[in-house]
């Protein structure tokens, strides 16, 4: 196997990753997201948006990298969904998810998975 084929098959096995947000979920347990590991292409998308800088760059991550277990986007990208995120979330739960959203483990389950 090349060097090539041996990165592409580590990405495609990390694929997938969930973390479990406690305090968005409901009485059957945490919210599972799941996420892709981020990309060189992924974190210049996230480093050129203009508040990148400022912590509502969090909200912008969760969008752009939070999945459902099927694969799809777990939140739109919508006014609605921008103003909970933004004005109805704990500043501190967004900022663990979306630090975990691009690879800054600090849940010893997502840190196993890498």
């Amino acid at each position: 196997m090349s060097a090539l084929n041996n990165i592409q098959a580590r990405f495609n096995s990390v694929k997938g990753t969930n973390i479990e947000v406690p305090e968005w979920g409901d009485d059957k347990g945490p919210l599972k997201i799941f996420f892709n590991p981020l990309t060189a292409y992924n974190a210049k998308e996230i480093s050129a948006k203009p508040n990148a800088g400022d912590p509502t760059i969090n909200v912008d991550i969760v969008i752009m990298r939070a999945l459902d277990a099927s694969g799809n986007p777990a939140f739109e990208d919508t006014a609605e969904v921008r103003h909970v995120l933004l004005h109805e979330t704990e500043a501190h739960v967004l900022a663990r998810v979306a630090a975990q959203l691009m690879g800054q483990a600090s849940d010893p389950e997502l840190e196993k998975n890498s």
